[in-house]
């Protein structure tokens, strides 16, 4: 289920940095399939990176980005959760690019409950088709098999969308399961068993030097809020540093449900 925008952008008040403007617009990009996390608190300098990165990036290319609503939908994290149609916020903690992006004509969303992904461009429709909800994490998979790039701006590695196809493929079996309710095509609520993503990813902030200096063929911007790296090359790293130390991500909280499960799922697998 694929939801398009109607809404008209936010006339845009507030510059971008003008490093971090000069860095974009010499990032190739242009044609290109790209997984955007990007962190920004003020939407109208939000609506400002997009704009410029719709133009980078150009009418041949696809921009992807997560617009998850967990904290909102997902039964055993919401207290009153609440059904998910594509009209509904992205987390909060996400930042207003998402939400912002979400908001722009030519966008479409997918229908996940938890876990939906946003993107405009040519391609968008195809990498958005994949998202079922047994496959929270299917347009990542798609922008990996099509050679896409991660393009991290002003957002830490720990929250990055490649990390958790990078766990689901070093731990192989881990489930996050839950139930979540949405809006159906029809207009109707409907109660769904979906997969989603780990909500807690503090502890790869262990791992995220070791990731740095692992990723081969980062684009050096000169601007230290930029990274884009081939998508393959960051779930490759991120991969090798959770497979060397695996016990690294776990966050260390008491009551940390998701990682408990990771550390049920580590002590089968010794």
């Amino acid at each position: 289920m694929l939801a398009s925008r109607v809404h008209s952008p936010t006339n845009s008040r507030m510059p971008l940095d003008p490093d971090l403007q000069r860095a974009l617009e010499r990032a190739p990009v242009a044609g290109a399939n790209v997984l955007v996390d990007a962190h920004f608190e003020d939407p109208s300098e939000a609506v400002a990176f997009i704009t410029l990165l719709r133009h980078v990036v150009g009418p041949e290319g696809t921009i992807v980005m997560p617009a998850f609503t967990h904290a909102l939908t997902l039964s055993d994290e919401s207290p009153e959760p609440i059904s998910f149609h594509s009209d509904l916020a992205v987390n909060r903690d996400l930042g207003a690019v998402p939400e912002s992006f979400r908001r722009q004509a030519g966008t479409l969303r997918s229908g996940h409950p938890t876990n939906s992904f946003v993107a405009c461009g040519p391609r968008g429709h195809d990498v958005l088709s994949t998202n079922r909800d047994n496959n929270p994490l299917g347009p990542v998979k798609k922008l990996n098999l099509m050679n896409g790039l991660s393009l991290r701006v002003r957002h830490p590695l720990s929250r990055s969308t490649p990390i958790h196809l990078a766990e689901a493929q070093t731990l192989a079996g881990l489930r996050y399961r839950g139930t979540a309710k949405r809006i159906n095509v029809a207009g109707f609520e409907e109660r769904v068993v979906v997969e989603h993503v780990a909500t807690c990813t503090s502890g790869f902030d262990n791992i995220e030097d070791i990731v740095s200096s692992t990723a081969e063929t980062e684009f050096h911007s000169g601007c230290d809020g930029l990274h884009l790296v081939p998508l393959r090359e960051i779930i490759r790293a991120i991969a090798a540093a959770v497979t060397a130390s695996p016990r690294s991500i776990i966050c260390g909280r008491d009551g940390c449900r998701t990682c408990a499960v990771r550390v049920s799922l580590m002590n089968r697998l010794r």
